[in-house]
């Protein structure tokens, strides 16, 4: 009889320590930010990591995220999850330093206050992919966290590449007749998507046939296609989702005679909003893809 109560008491306490696991997940998401652009936006990503995390039952982590939610939210953020923080797989270790290496280095560079959006979903998505590959569990959810990241970096990449130094100005010509302007470049095309699809309906199939006809008139050099998502759900998986998007146009293209090497792809998951909406919002209008011809 002594052993029973011993596990029953057990079992009480694990079940009390339990019930307070989460609690700070509570205080993240009522918390209102009073910081930066950038510490706005780090606590409105980790508080969707938490969200996430508490839906699933990990109150350890959804308390984590929800700490540096917080932080966030006070205006004194966290720097981003050192490598040695979690029990990670030898295998993942390489490229998740290398990951947190560009991080901090665009960090260092002023990326927070020059593109806070961008920056913040970098950060939030690498210590998803840190927290995913600990647990070791879920493929498909170390994929979308390191590819949330990854399109992140690409972004900030492409904003800080410095532009060509202007040429030094030539000698003034004489004066001539104003040359004829050329033919202006059609688009740019847009195609819009149902919620949580990447699938290309009658209506955006037309777009792309109306594209490649622009294409083959007008002869520009490029295809630039670009992927968007509407705010509703989880701001890493809506990257991904926006990627999805813009593969599956560029597809489209190719599979309609354009060349393969004149399509580029970008994708902005939540970011540049068509219509500015608050988080978890659906909206058709952000849900889409552009194609614009480039001379």
């Amino acid at each position: 009889m002594r052993n029973v109560w011993k596990a029953m008491a057990f079992g009480i306490a694990a079940l009390a320590l339990s019930a307070c696991a989460g609690m700070e997940y509570d205080k993240a998401k009522m918390a209102s930010p009073t910081g930066d652009a950038f510490s706005k936006a780090l606590h409105k990503n980790y508080v969707a990591k938490a969200a996430e995390e508490y839906k699933d039952g990990d109150y350890s982590n959804a308390d984590i995220f929800s700490v540096r939610a917080l932080a966030a939210a006070s205006g004194k953020p966290t720097a981003p999850e050192a490598v040695a923080a979690r029990d990670l797989p030898e295998s993942a270790k390489a490229d998740l330093t290398a990951a947190r290496q560009q991080l901090v280095a665009a960090l260092d560079a002023g990326a927070a206050a020059k593109w806070p959006d961008v920056a913040a979903l970098a950060q939030v998505q690498y210590e998803c992919w840190m927290e995913e590959q600990e647990e070791n569990r879920q493929p498909e959810d170390i994929r979308i966290c390191r590819s949330g990241f990854e399109n992140a970096m690409v972004q900030l990449r492409a904003n800080m590449m410095p532009a060509a130094a202007a040429p030094a100005p030539a000698p003034a010509p004489a004066p001539a007749a104003a040359a004829p302007k050329g033919p202006t470049v059609p688009g740019p095309f847009t195609l819009y998507f149902g919620h949580n699809s990447n699938q290309l309906d009658a209506d955006a199939k037309r777009v792309v046939a109306q594209a490649v006809a622009a294409f083959r008139s007008a002869k520009p050099s490029t295809l630039a296609v670009s992927g968007y998502a509407d705010t509703s759900g989880n701001p890493a998986y809506n990257a991904d989702l926006s990627q999805r998007r813009a593969k599956a146009v560029a597809a489209a293209l190719i599979a309609a005679g354009v060349p393969r090497n004149q399509v580029g792809v970008v994708f902005f998951g939540e970011n540049r909003q068509a219509r500015k909406t608050d988080d978890d919002v659906k909206s058709v209008e952000n849900r889409r893809v552009l194609i614009e011809l480039k001379p």
